[in-house]
């Protein structure tokens, strides 16, 4: 008798139990994390960290353990992870390439000639929040502008986990807003409504929180002296230049890098003292520098496709419909309630799958049926949806963009996710929006 109550009680909180090895890996992650913040690396590496978790998810159902491992690898090899687990690499490449022609040095003198020089940290932010908005891609603007950010931190004596947060934020601010982005897409195509709507009523929560961001960077400290009179060669910039004006374009971030990468291999061997082999194996220290990002991002795939496949994201959408259900008043649909509901659920299955764009999948159908129930408009239900997945993303230690950051700059992600003030400014703001009824039309 007490094994068959034992037996249903485990088959009853099944979905719940399965998200327990989230929590392990978040528990694990986040006291080493922490353990070695203040400019330490981390003493656990994320990738040994995230494999007692796997290893539980498999241990739930050990008599699946065949269909556990499909699943895994499904999720291992899903279009999304192996997409941007293509721009780690490609991203890793033209960084080591760049800096082996010496062109991020002259990047960043070249910066540096034209930004004023107290407003260096303001100034990383707005150029990374445009090349965002223009790319429709955080993590192709995270690639791009971190190696420059870390130059530019160096010389003028800035923090540098507040420079690559400002990276981080304006990346964001990008990803959320821009009518290219694949968040914005999903966002739009699963609540039903139309691009240049759901653009205007998100403009209006993103543009106080920028506005206070950059308030607030221009006035952290730098300690360094910027010399006046930068030397720089113009034509190692050059790369940099092609890849911002591609991205304006919108030619797909893969190739961008590529362009990015020949262009300046071939920079390089016009000068005097660099070789084909060199370049060569610029590239393939490029790719290594990459390593551990582009293994965590497979793991966090394979795991959380094992806790969906489990009933942990259902299980977090039901209880949060019920939850919601007992905050209307006198049983009328409350609208605040409903927005809460649908920030709630974007946040969550961001925290769970680690990738906006998936979370936004994830729990677009049950955000859509929320909108319905609660009157909330299709336009304002795909802000929140798109808003509450990437502030949660721009501040996940274990998110594809903290950790490329992290892995570029050479940064602990727990001293980056506090600095990343554009996503703590973005969700406050439409916090408030969802508690005095603003922009809701």
């Amino acid at each position: 008798m007490i094994n068959n109550n034992k037996t249903h009680w485990l088959k009853s909180h099944a979905p719940f139990l399965s998200l327990f090895p989230l929590l392990l890996f978040l528990a694990i992650f986040v006291t080493f994390g922490i353990s070695s913040c203040n400019g330490g690396k981390l003493t656990l590496s994320p990738t040994v960290a995230i494999l007692p978790a796997i290893l539980l998810a498999f241990l739930w159902k050990p008599r699946d353990f065949s269909k556990n491992l499909d699943v895994f690898m499904s999720g291992v090899g899903h279009t999304n992870i192996l997409l941007m687990c293509f721009v780690f690499l490609l991203s890793g490449a033209f960084s080591a390439v760049m800096s082996s022609i010496g062109g991020i040095t002259a990047t960043v003198n070249f910066a540096l000639y034209y930004i004023p020089p107290h407003f260096i940290l303001p100034g990383i932010f707005i150029v990374s929040s445009f090349i965002s908005l223009a790319m429709g891609t955080s993590m192709g603007t995270v690639a791009s502008v971190t190696p420059i950010a870390v130059g530019i931190c160096h010389t003028a004596g800035v923090d540098l986990p507040v420079g690559i947060g400002a990276v981080l934020g304006g990346a964001m601010f990008g990803d959320n807003l821009s009518i290219i982005s694949d968040t914005t897409i999903a966002a739009v195509q699963t609540q039903g409504c139309e691009m240049k709507d759901k653009f205007r009523m998100n403009f209006f929560i993103a543009l106080p929180a920028m506005i206070v961001s950059v308030a607030v960077l221009w006035m952290y400290p730098q300690t360094g002296v910027i010399d006046t009179v930068l030397d720089f060669d113009f034509i190692k910039v050059l790369p940099y230049i092609v890849v911002l004006i591609l991205s304006l374009t919108g030619v797909h971030v893969y190739l961008i890098l590529i362009v990015g990468i020949i262009i300046g291999g071939i920079i390089g061997l016009l000068g005097a003292d660099y070789t084909t082999v060199e370049f060569t194996q610029a590239i393939y220290k490029g790719f290594t520098t990459m390593e551990e990002i582009l293994i965590l991002s497979m793991f966090i795939g394979g795991l959380s496709e094992l806790i969906k496949h489990q009933g942990g994201m259902a299980y977090l959408i039901e209880k949060i419909l019920l939850l919601s259900h007992k905050f209307n008043h006198n049983g009328k649909p409350n609208k605040k309630v409903g927005e809460l509901s649908i920030a709630a659920m974007s946040s969550i299955a961001d925290i769970c799958t680690a990738n906006n764009t998936v979370s936004i999948l994830m729990a677009g159908e049950a955000c859509r049926d929320i909108a319905k129930r609660y009157g909330i408009l299709p336009t304002r239900a795909a802000s929140l949806l798109d808003i509450f997945s990437c502030v949660f993303q721009g501040i996940l230690p274990y998110s594809a963009q903290v950790l490329l950051a992290a892995s570029i700059s050479s940064s602990n992600p727990m001293d980056l996710v506090g600095k990343v003030h554009y996503c703590y400014f973005l969700g406050a703001a439409t916090l408030i929006s969802i508690m005095f009824g603003l922009r809701q039309k």
